[in-house]
């Protein structure tokens, strides 16, 4: 069982990993688009701002937990954390979340 489980970790942790560049450049793109264009919008791009770096938060803790054996805590907050990428993570970084998520219960043939 234990070959399986650091098996699992290996491939999910593989898609994880992929993942946080579009979290990080997107949080680092809202945060700039709020800095060149301030005025106009800057409630709609501030929320964008926070969701983008709530999401960054969230993909960190989530491959944190990957780490740590914590697989109930992981499939639950990995399609949280999936389902906030699809808009704040360029769409790539939450779709690569979600098939982390997906080959971890494949692997673990859950």
């Amino acid at each position: 069982m234990y070959v399986a489980q650091k098996r699992a970790i290996r491939v999910a942790g593989k898609y994880m990993s992929r993942a946080v560049p579009f979290y990080l450049a997107n949080s680092l793109a809202s945060a700039l688009i709020i800095l060149l264009w301030g005025k106009p919008f800057f409630e709609i791009k501030l929320a964008y701002a926070l969701l983008c770096l709530i999401s960054l938060i969230l993909v960190l803790v989530t491959r944190k937990m990957l780490d740590d054996y914590a697989f109930d805590s992981f499939k639950t907050w990995s399609l949280v954390t999936g389902a906030l990428g699809i808009p704040a993570a360029l769409v790539a970084g939450g779709v690569l979340v979600l098939v982390a998520r997906s080959k971890l219960m494949e692997e673990l043939g859950e």
